[in-house]
């Protein structure tokens, strides 16, 4: 009866003993997961990748630290010695530059998650530890905006340099025969070629589209192609605010910088959870805006198709933006 009773005591001493170890295992493998070391690398020190890395630490609960490289990739090799010496357990990189950085830099055991990178194709950084959050639109998505918004429209020119932008022309001829528009597409070389290249469009469009590529979006090009689309009286649509800002008519851009933040956490997270980077596609970005310049929306007589643009985002749940 004794032995009996020191067996069950033993038992019963064993199986708490095991429990509180599985407590303590549990808890320890909790906050592991809550405190991963998540580095930050971007690009310069500006509002849009600073909201950016707003959403995403607030989201991503972990310990930071963060490296302002400054467009000097000499500043992010030193860093990069740094993090590949420390290794964390993810690198967020905010912007063309840092990501280039990333790639070139970073050891490709460390996982990284970009944002604010517009094209990341024609950045070259495709490798199995990196993914992230581009910045542009779907061209599926801006050109069905502007065939639903432009009455009648058939013909769309855009200007790009194959060295650049190839892959986002090839992708919109392919939307737009879909869609049963015809796209007249002008190669560029330098900002110098823009003014003969725009007479490629003599014989007629009905809209002009700007692409996010370096050699089109220069000051030159950018009064070149707006002097063209005014005196043409023609919607000249463009990917960001600021261009709407300065006398460009409308663009269909991302709503929220701090929503890029929070959607690169969600891949973040996903990698935490043991998905590779690799298995992770790039994703486009969620939550979008319409900004009209209604002051050239009058002197253009394009006040319909403005119109049309805001019954188009209440629609489809964009956020609408008048701008003078």
């Amino acid at each position: 009866m004794i032995v009996k009773s020191r067996n069950v005591t033993t038992l019963i001493s064993i199986t708490f003993f095991l429990l509180i170890g599985f407590i303590f295992f549990t808890l320890s493998t909790t906050f592991a997961q809550g405190k991963k070391r998540i580095y930050i690398l971007k690009s310069m020190d500006n509002k849009f990748y600073n909201d950016a890395i707003a959403g995403f630490k607030s989201n991503c609960p972990g310990e930071y630290k963060e490296f302002n490289i400054n467009n000097n990739y000499a500043i992010a090799k030193t860093y990069a010695d740094q993090i590949n010496a420390e290794h964390p357990d993810l690198v967020l990189a905010v912007g063309a530059r840092a990501l280039i950085a990333a790639k070139n830099y970073i050891s490709s055991s460390i996982p990284i998650v970009f944002t604010v990178v517009l094209n990341p194709e024609r950045l070259n950084i495709k490798a199995p530890n990196i993914t992230g959050v581009r910045l542009e639109i779907p061209v599926e998505v801006q050109l069905k905006t502007i065939k639903a918004i432009v009455p009648n429209i058939k013909k769309i020119g855009v200007l790009y340099n194959p060295r650049n932008s190839e892959n986002i022309i090839k992708e919109a001829k392919r939307v737009a025969a879909k869609l049963g528009l015809q796209l007249i597409a002008g190669r560029v070389e330098t900002e110098d070629d823009t003014l003969d290249a725009l007479q490629l469009f003599a014989g007629g469009i009905d809209a002009y589209w700007l692409i996010p590529d370096p050699t089109v979006v220069t000051r030159k090009s950018f009064v070149e192609i707006l002097k063209f689309t005014n005196e043409k009286k023609i919607p000249f649509f463009v990917f960001s605010k600021a261009l709407v800002k300065s006398g460009a008519f409308i663009a269909l851009t991302v709503g929220d910088y701090v929503s890029l933040g929070a959607q690169a956490c969600e891949i973040a997270q996903r990698i935490f959870s043991g998905i590779p980077p690799s298995q992770i596609p790039y994703e486009y970005p969620r939550g979008l805006e319409i900004a009209v310049n209604v002051q050239v929306a009058r002197l253009l007589n394009l006040t319909q198709i403005a119109t049309n643009a805001i019954m188009f985002a209440s629609q489809n749940g964009y956020k609408i933006t008048p701008l003078q």
